[in-house]
């Protein structure tokens, strides 16, 4: 549920090129070539001709909400909405900055932001009404990152002693998660349906460098550390259904939160992109000397290239979305 949820790390070169591999003893993502391919399209949503700017930043899991942030000439900011393909601002344009980082299927949208004196925080909207999450004791600040169907907001606060990953229950009540043992910080990424949340955590190394492990807190509570060969440079971005997509070292895995296992998609220079309900996999090829490209991945399935730049997000049916619009369908 968590789209173009960009991150800022250093990009991990690799010379070897785009290969999806074959699953054998260890454990690589089977993707087979079928003898009849599903048929895809393209097609493009259309913004309302008032908004001078839309990129969209999320969409929900049933392909029916897309939000976008909205700007105008003068550099105020709101936030938009596709319902059912159709286009209309949800939060209306105002001074200061505000970002939707994700949005569930009852149109519930979350993000972070600051507006008309009030401090960056984390935010809820329903319809047109926009309100601020609390921060938890101790807590200076908050963003939230994604929101599950249920209405369980998942996010980051910054403490004295650094982040930490936390969720506001459907009635805003926030809940800090704890940071593992030996670590110092921690952040969340995404939320699933049946409230667990994905993550990593970490400390800095003597360099100074934020090393990040693989985490997971279930909604019963605690937490454990998912499988990684790079325990340095690990994290997952997306989970839904039990299932996390992100990255170790230099190659995009997915993990099997039931059993806790591993497994790689793809040995290559890329970005984990978004996971959905049938295990469709988006993921963005980023070689050194060309422009980024999303394949689009389905067991069974030949892998498709999606388009060119960076996919934010992917529907249960097979839908990918882009910033500029742009909507790659693989149909369900």
């Amino acid at each position: 549920m968590t789209p173009g949820r960009c991150q800022s790390f250093a990009m991990r070169r690799t010379s070897a090129g785009f290969a999806v591999l074959a699953l054998a003893s260890t454990a690589l993502l089977q993707v087979q070539s079928a003898a009849a391919a599903e048929a895809c399209s393209d097609s493009y949503l259309t913004p309302l001709a008032s908004w001078e700017r839309s990129p969209i930043t999320a969409a929900d899991p049933s392909g029916r909400y897309q939000v976008a942030q909205l700007g105008d000439r003068t550099g105020r900011l709101g936030v938009g909405i596709w319902r059912n393909s159709v286009a209309e601002t949800m939060i209306p344009l105002l001074d200061g900055y505000i970002e939707p980082l994700d949005v569930n299927v009852r149109a519930e949208v979350v993000g972070f932001g600051y507006a008309s004196g009030e401090s960056v925080g984390a935010w809820r909207a329903r319809g047109t009404q926009r309100t601020t999450l609390p921060l938890p004791a101790g807590a200076d600040s908050a963003k939230a990152v994604a929101i599950n169907a249920a209405g369980e907001v998942a996010g980051v606060i910054t403490t004295a002693s650094g982040s930490q990953g936390v969720v506001w229950s459907p009635s805003n009540e926030p809940r800090a998660l704890p940071v593992p043992d030996g670590l110092t910080s921690a952040e969340a990424k995404d939320i699933d349906d049946d409230g667990t949340v994905v993550g990593f955590a970490g400390k800095q190394d003597q360099f100074g460098m934020l090393t990040r492990q693989p985490v997971v807190w279930p909604a019963d509570g605690g937490y454990r550390l998912l499988p990684a060969t790079d325990q340095a440079y690990t994290w997952p971005s997306a989970v839904r259904n039990g299932i996390a997509i992100g990255e170790d070292g230099q190659s995009v895995v997915s993990w099997n939160l039931a059993t806790d296992t591993e497994t790689v998609i793809a040995a290559t220079e890329a970005r984990a992109g978004e996971v959905n309900a049938g295990g469709d996999f988006t993921i963005t090829r980023t070689p050194s000397a060309a422009p980024a490209v999303t394949d689009f991945i389905r067991r069974g399935q030949p892998v498709r290239t999606a388009g060119p730049g960076y996919a934010i997000g992917l529907s249960d049916s097979g839908r990918v979305y882009y910033e500029d619009h742009h909507v790659f369908d693989c149909g369900s």
